[in-house]
């Protein structure tokens, strides 16, 4: 007959049975040393493939030989991913040795990509390029060459300025090639027709690629020197018709505003620069005395040129509808895009005119493929835009100059009557303020019309794999300036 454990038997089983799960438990998650080997499924090596012990931050990556060395514990997963392959998670478990094959990602080898005049398989291409996708790209922005510095590698961006309609990017390709006076732009073709890329509609792309070396850009011969950019437009696909609509809201500012002297930091640095040469100070205390405390501003101007030409926001505005479809005689694109930004000055609407910085732009692209014959395709692309920029007569650059060179205390924006203060009108020290709202408008139109007829013929049934394909393209430009200028009379001082 079994005796009854007593209770301090109980309690001392209990306490026994937890310093050994508690002594198991601690040699589970004791860190050990786990090494092995990565291949793909053809058997090979495969380098820079991340291994990382899940919910941590201990990683390492394969070497040349696609081995790795990593501590981890029994109840750990090793978690093994790499660009182009399927990612995995392993259980360590009891292992000290684990071999793991990975799968390269679905098609991303058999992808097709644009190259020069046709394309390849991912796979099979040997010259250094970049792709976007075109995703990317789709931002609300007038010029999409402000959205490539950073994206692409070996790409190079550098924009000069941001007014609207006028603010586009200059574009290298893995530096500057071409000195003494020479253009180091590369090469943009758009459907394979040298065309900018200045006025296109982010949603109307479907491939943008950059050929950066001599073994992409050889069939171009000296034209492909600095580099080829390839853009093609979108096409139709089989199917019900698809009617896509997008539309972006957004808000534009200057990066940075630089910081200028106030009435009393001026004076102060101008009386400085006299008398440290052993001059009079050029004001008196009683003129400063008399600026800080506003006294009369039109004998003691203080004037914050910024504050008084720009605004802090300006808006942008982008909307696209496009239709896509077809069947397998035909496939349709469609698209009809407007764009809009308004710039960052204050014109105030003194005049009755109409001197807003703005950029209007509407953009139409057409694409329409056809199979003739089960050899014979012909395709026909129709894409225009029609533009508007409205500016002050006196440009941009000029009153922004301006602005950074007249003193705060030269002059206020207007004397009482409405007459203009100013300085010296064809040099130095004019007046900002009047330019930009009392010396007129400028208005520029554009329209350009891209067009592309190209037929393909497949002479497979006489030899595998031959074909031929002949292409013609008209373009059309037209630009209308008009330049409405007055100057008023000014009061110099």
């Amino acid at each position: 007959m079994l005796k009854p454990i007593s209770l301090f038997k109980k309690r001392w089983l209990l306490l026994s049975m937890l310093l050994l799960g508690a002594i198991n438990l601690t040699a589970q998650i004791e860190k050990q040393n786990i090494s092995g080997l990565v291949r793909d499924r053809a058997g090979l090596a495969i380098s820079n493939i991340s291994v990382q012990v899940q919910g941590s931050n201990v990683g390492t990556i394969t070497d040349a030989k696609g081995e790795f060395n990593i501590q981890a514990s029994k109840v750990d997963s090793l978690a093994f991913s790499g660009v182009g392959y399927v990612a995995q998670i392993v259980f360590v478990g009891n292992n000290r040795i684990i071999n793991i094959t990975l799968d390269a990602t679905q098609n991303s080898l058999n992808e097709v990509v644009v190259v020069g005049f046709g394309r390849q398989r991912k796979i099979s291409v040997v010259g250094a390029q970049s792709t976007i996708s075109p995703e990317e790209l789709n931002m609300p922005v007038s010029n999409i060459t402000t959205l490539l510095a950073g994206r692409l590698s070996g790409v190079i961006g550098v924009q000069r300025g941001g007014q609207p309609g006028r603010n586009g990017a200059d574009i290298w390709i893995r530096g500057i090639s071409t000195f003494g006076g020479g253009s180091s732009a590369p090469l943009v073709l758009v459907d394979g027709v040298e065309r900018p890329i200045d006025n296109i509609d982010p949603q109307d792309i479907a491939s943008f690629t950059v050929l950066k070396d001599a073994a992409g850009t050889a069939v171009y011969g000296v034209r492909g020197a600095n580099g080829v950019i390839l853009v093609t437009t979108r096409t139709g696909k089989v199917g019900k018709p698809t009617v896509q609509v997008d539309f972006s809201q957004g808000v534009s500012s200057f990066t940075q505003v630089p910081k200028m002297a106030d009435a009393a930091t001026y004076i102060t640095a101008a009386n400085e620069s006299y008398t440290a040469r052993g001059q009079a100070a050029k004001y008196s205390q009683g003129y400063l005395d008399s600026t800080l405390a506003g006294y009369d501003p039109e004998l003691f101007p203080n004037v914050d040129w910024f504050d008084a030409l720009f605004k802090k926001r300006g808006s942008v505005r982008a909307a696209n509808v496009n239709v896509s479809g077809g069947s397998d005689f035909v496939r349709y694109y469609g698209s009809v895009s407007y764009f809009d930004e308004s710039g960052l000055m204050k014109t105030d609407n003194l005049q009755t005119y109409n001197a807003d910085l703005n950029f209007r732009r509407f953009n139409v692209t057409s694409n329409v493929n056809m199979n003739i014959t089960r050899t014979t395709k012909l395709d026909v692309g129709i894409r225009g835009f029609f533009s508007n920029i409205n500016q002050p007569y006196i440009s941009t650059q000029d009153i922004f100059g301006s602005a950074m060179s007249t003193p705060p205390t030269e002059y206020p924006l207007e004397y009482t009557g409405g007459f203009v203060p100013g300085k010296n009108p064809n040099g130095g020290y004019r007046n900002p303020w009047a330019d930009l709202t009392r010396r007129g408008y400028s208005t520029e139109f554009n329209n350009q019309l891209f067009s592309n007829l190209r037929l393909s013929q497949d002479f497979g049934f006489l030899l595998k794999g031959f074909s031929a394909t002949s292409m013609y393209s008209f373009d059309a430009y037209n630009t209308q300036n008009i330049n409405r200028g007055k100057r008023r009379d000014l009061l110099f001082s």
